[in-house]
């Protein structure tokens, strides 16, 4: 029965598409957004733990070895998730028109996964070897090898969960897989003499349990296809995003590689602790996109729909500078007083490292737009040139700055991507809100500066306390410049109201 219903839901959820909302879009926002701060949790619960359980030099093994499977990653997708959530809104009115297409993806996917796991296998032993010191293929590339393929098995689910607004189920399993994972981890730290690998083991056997919830998904609703002329469509669609994938690789991830060149594997444990901030923000990120895409795919383009979208846009940054906000005054405080004392040169690095964030949303708001118009050709080339430009500012200041170098370099890094993109997508004709964007940048500068000025140099209990202040009165400057719409005032006295009445009963 329990399955009959959800096959009953995965059918309404296909079948018929939805209008522009900002109440919809404010409502997933909210569930994509809680769903991540309660991953994020998990996340900064497990990692201070982790710093008294692990050295920095296992924390720089864990780094490398996520870098590895970032890069690999886009060879084994090859872009076809990308091109899932653009077809998706093609043929969303058509079931059949559904099956052929997303069933013809997850067949390639299947067998592509699997031959390319073989491949590594057979080769990969040789390959490690010759690009890592002390890093072997068995066990540590074997378990890269393995979450790969999970990885692209729930890609497909996924992806269509997101284009067809399901954000509670796809945040559900999202944070079921997530403590899943850390359970096991926690449980073979302590139990076993694992050390290390009992990360690589947890995070190998938890999404193996996870897995048949995507799996079940996908092809009991999609089940298996093949058409030449839909896998053609979709590759060229998706095999300009590998290029854009890898070259977000050397955005992002580079410089991890480049620190053990230069300072050594113990700094990369150093730096992978205070880029937890970042990748966390990204994923923030990420998860709001989720909820930001489907209506701006439908919407973008219409003269009816121009102020919706400027909308969404400004509510989309604004989420995304408050998450920022909230990591640039509290996540150095955190790592100088949760985490072992050998970790505390990471504190001052996250503020830097968090500021990207913004930047990668204004990528995003871009990138959506250049997807919107199947202007993909131009994304990889954009990618590639803010990619060279990492690698090449950790090149130069490394050497110069130290670990501090490679935070500065990704911060410069990203606001050029920001910059190329938005120059790359003035074609698409956003209509922003340019006021109200104004008045928010101002507001969360003032805010980052004045949390920087006390980050560090008071006593715990005073830095908390001015922190808190700091927190407190973003939202009342930010309201004091006339940010807020007359209907945003309306509804927020409106839900006041409703508050209050409830507490009064």
């Amino acid at each position: 029965m329990g399955a009959e219903l959800d096959a009953e839901a995965d059918k309404r959820a296909a079948a018929a598409p939805l209008g522009s909302s900002i109440t919809r879009l404010f409502r997933n926002a909210s569930i994509y957004g809680f769903g991540q701060l309660v991953v994020s949790l998990i996340s900064f619960g497990a990692d201070p733990l982790l710093s008294y359980l692990l050295t920095r030099a296992d924390f720089g093994l864990l780094g490398l070895t996520r870098t590895t499977t970032n890069l690999l990653a886009n060879g084994y997708r090859l872009g076809l998730d990308s091109a899932v959530n653009r077809m998706f809104f093609d043929v969303e009115r058509d079931p059949g028109a559904q099956r052929r297409a997303i069933g013809t993806i997850n067949t390639f996917l299947l067998g592509w996964a699997l031959l390319l796991t073989a491949a590594q296998e057979l080769f990969g032993p040789a390959i490690y070897a010759r690009v890592f010191t002390n890093v072997p293929y068995a066990p540590y590339g074997r378990f890269v090898a393995y979450a790969l393929l999970c990885n692209t098995l729930i890609a497909v689910a996924q992806t269509v969960w997101g284009a067809q607004e399901r954000a509670k189920k796809l945040i559900g399993v999202r944070i079921v897989s997530a403590l899943l994972t850390n359970a096991i981890m926690f449980g073979l730290l302590y139990l076993s003499e694992l050390g290390v690998m009992s990360v690589y083991v947890a995070q190998a056997v938890g999404p193996t349990i996870m897995l048949w919830v995507h799996l079940r998904f996908a092809y009991r609703s999609f089940g298996f296809a093949f058409d030449p002329t839909v896998l053609g469509r979709a590759l060229v669609f998706g095999l300009p995003m590998v290029v854009h994938l890898s070259s977000h690789w050397a955005l992002e991830a580079a410089d991890r590689l480049l620190i053990e060149t230069y300072l050594g594997r113990d700094a990369v444990g150093l730096y992978t602790v205070a880029y937890g901030s970042t990748t966390t923000l990204f994923m923030i990120n990420q998860s709001v996109n989720g909820a930001y895409v489907p209506q701006f795919m439908r919407a973008h383009g219409k003269p009816s729909e121009e102020g919706f979208v400027g909308r969404a846009i400004t509510l989309f940054l604004l989420t995304v500078s408050a998450a920022t906000l909230g990591f640039v005054i509290f996540a150095p405080t955190v790592v100088r007083t949760l985490y072992s004392s050998r970790f505390t040169e990471a504190a001052p690095l996250t503020m830097i490292l968090s500021l990207a964030a913004p930047m990668h949303a204004v990528y995003l708001v871009h990138v959506n737009a250049l997807f919107h118009a199947s202007r993909t050709r131009i994304i990889p080339v954009l990618t590639f040139l803010a990619g060279a430009a990492n690698i090449g500012l950790n090149v130069w200041l490394l050497p110069k700055l130290g670990i501090v170098g490679a935070a500065w370099a990704t911060l410069a890094s990203y606001a050029i991507l920001a910059l190329l993109f938005w120059a790359g997508s003035r074609s698409a004709r956003l209509p922003y809100e340019k006021g109200r964007l104004a008045r928010m940048f101002v507001v969360a500068s003032i805010v980052a500066l004045a949390a920087a000025l006390v980050d560090g140099r008071f006593s715990l209990a005073a830095e908390l306390g001015l922190k808190l202040g700091i927190t407190l009165a973003a939202p009342v400057l930010l309201a004091a410049t006339g940010f807020l719409t007359d209907e945003e005032r309306a509804w927020i006295a409106n839900k006041r109201g409703a508050l209050a009445a409830r507490w009064s009963s």
